[in-house]
């Protein structure tokens, strides 16, 4: 009789080595079997590590606003597809499980906080699924669980979401024939009526100007030089075209994800459109009619 152990040196990749001494005993069965043969099961755990982020606002403060509710879906990088723009094709793509229950999208709490379960050995693409209202989503990220730490998460992923932003146009119309005025000069100012004072904005080019009214160029409408934050604003004519009355009936309009807006296909920036009507001068006209005038006539008269 002869004894042996087994013990695993190597583990394969993405696994930790089994530790334990696996005891095999060989014994002699008799002069008719010439191989003896033992079987040893050898349990695999595989390696695990949950990660964790921070969600906040990139809102220009100091301290960043906490963003809660913010949802995070995980797929597994080796299950997705790529297409041809080189990006990969989430909609064909099943997430794995991630959160407590069998969750497969993790959600942050009123403190920016999520941590997902002890994610399997791999690598994984996030995606943020569910996005807090008036921010944009952070682009995906990579986690690559390479170590075997189940209860202790990865260091904290700090994602900062871009408030939502957007740059007014005002278009001057007739008021009788909806039609754009197409004439240059007419003055606006736009009125901040949550910080209760007018909108100034700076640029630097050509040379610097501190621009505290707006004008309309020959087609008519304007486009403000900077992005207004999420917010309402009353837009005041201060001037109006010529041949139009100016018109006191102030426009209000809120900056706000939920307001109509385009996407600047050059400049990628939000552009909210608000017309801006006027009534065009009238005046009477009285037409006075001069010369001779007949003031009698003889009897008997005849051509």
């Amino acid at each position: 009789m002869v004894k042996y152990y087994i013990k695993e040196i190597t583990p394969p990749t993405g696994y930790l080595a089994d530790t334990e001494e696996h005891d095999l005993v060989c014994s002699y069965e008799g002069d008719m079997t010439a191989e003896v043969k033992r079987e040893c099961t050898s349990s695999e755990q595989v390696i695990k590590q949950p990660f964790q982020i921070i969600k906040a606002a990139n809102n220009g403060k100091t301290d960043a606003d906490l963003l809660s509710g913010a949802g995070f879906t995980v797929y597994l990088k080796s299950s997705l597809i790529k297409k041809a723009d080189g990006s990969y094709d989430f909609d064909s793509a099943k997430p794995v499980v991630s959160g407590e229950n069998g969750a497969t999208e993790i959600f942050t709490d009123e403190k920016g906080y999520a941590c997902s379960i002890p994610l399997p050995f791999g690598s994984y693409i996030v995606r943020e699924t569910t996005t807090p209202h008036n921010y944009k989503p952070v682009d995906d990220f990579e986690v690559n669980i390479t170590e075997h730490h189940p209860n202790e998460p990865q260091i904290w992923r700090v994602l900062l979401d871009e408030e939502f932003k957007a740059k007014l146009k005002i278009v001057k119309k007739d008021d009788e024939t909806k039609k754009s005025v197409l004439i240059a000069g007419t003055e606006f100012k736009v009125y901040d009526l949550d910080n209760k004072k007018y909108v100034e904005q700076v640029t630097t080019y050509p040379v610097t100007t501190t621009h505290k009214s707006y004008f309309t160029d020959s087609q008519g409408y304007l486009i403000m030089p900077k992005n207004l934050k999420i917010g309402h604003y009353r837009i005041e004519e201060v001037n109006a075209p010529e041949g139009y009355t100016i018109n006191k009936n102030y426009v209000e309009i809120a900056v706000d994800a939920n307001t109509a807006y385009q996407m600047d296909s050059e400049s990628g920036d939000a552009i909210i459109t608000v017309d801006y009507e006027n009534h065009p001068v009238k005046g009477k006209l009285t037409i006075y009619k001069k010369g001779e005038m007949l003031t009698g006539f003889k009897k008997g008269f005849c051509l």
